[in-house]
């Protein structure tokens, strides 16, 4: 049940970022057609230029490579299967996360940042699961900041490496924060604080970071808004005896 509850918020997730998806696959397909008129038109002078040809078409090739890779990540997260731990870029991954949600950031006229270390070292997890866990926080986050009026809507994701061997991803933003003592009940199943939330999305990131020998925790800023982090082992940090995956 677990393991179907997991693959129906990723299937209801990806169908929110629907727009953002369409924008991602869009850009590099415009660029190709906009690079495959170039080359027509170098090739069409008295004279072709054979190295602006040869330029356009490395860059048609890259553009193509790119709508693949996108085409391949969402794939990758609607697809249903048994998840091994693997070692995965987490800074890669908070890029790739970002980039699907600035659509949706964009729309909600929320700032997205990041802070602390870019270049973390790599963890051991599983990729789809942990891309679910950070579009998912991402996604709450620019939600809490909708009916912010009178400041700036800016989210903020921090990464860093911690003294035991874990790193850690901060999502922090400026919203309305959680309500007294809902802190402690975030992680429940069925407990919400959205009027059309089901409840289930950080009962879903719970386990899954959990399984995977990590935390996650959630509070209110001293000023504004709200912060969920959550930290993974880094790879050769996975002590023996934990379990792989709730869902093996």
């Amino acid at each position: 049940m677990s393991a179907e509850l997991a693959h129906a918020a990723r299937i209801s997730m990806l169908g929110q970022l629907a727009a953002s998806i369409a924008h991602e696959v869009n850009q590099p397909l415009a660029a190709i057609i906009n690079y495959g008129k170039s080359t027509r038109r170098w090739l069409r002078r008295s004279q072709p230029d054979l190295a602006e040809v040869s330029s356009c078409v490395d860059k048609i090739l890259s553009n193509a490579n790119r709508a693949a890779e996108v085409v391949s990540r969402i794939r990758a997260m609607a697809r249903k299967e048994t998840t091994e731990a693997e070692v995965v870029n987490m800074s890669e991954l908070i890029e790739d996360a970002i980039t699907l949600v600035q659509r949706e950031a964009q729309s909600a006229k929320v700032k997205v940042r990041r802070t602390g270390s870019t270049d973390l070292p790599p963890v051991l997890a599983d990729r789809v699961q942990v891309q679910q866990i950070m579009m998912n926080l991402l996604l709450n986050a620019i939600h809490a900041m909708q009916d912010v009026r009178g400041r700036s809507r800016e989210l903020c994701i921090d990464s860093s490496v911690m003294p035991e061997g874990m790193a850690r991803v901060a999502v922090i933003d400026c919203g309305t924060g959680f309500t007294s003592g809902g802190e402690g009940r975030l992680f429940e199943p069925f407990f919400t604080t959205k009027p059309d939330g089901m409840g289930m999305g950080l009962s879903i990131c719970k386990s899954l970071i959990e399984a995977r020998g990590g935390r996650i925790t959630a509070s209110n800023n001293e000023w504004f808004g709200a912060t969920v982090a959550f930290t993974l082992p880094l790879v050769g940090q996975h002590r023996e005896g934990e379990p792989k995956s709730s869902y093996d």
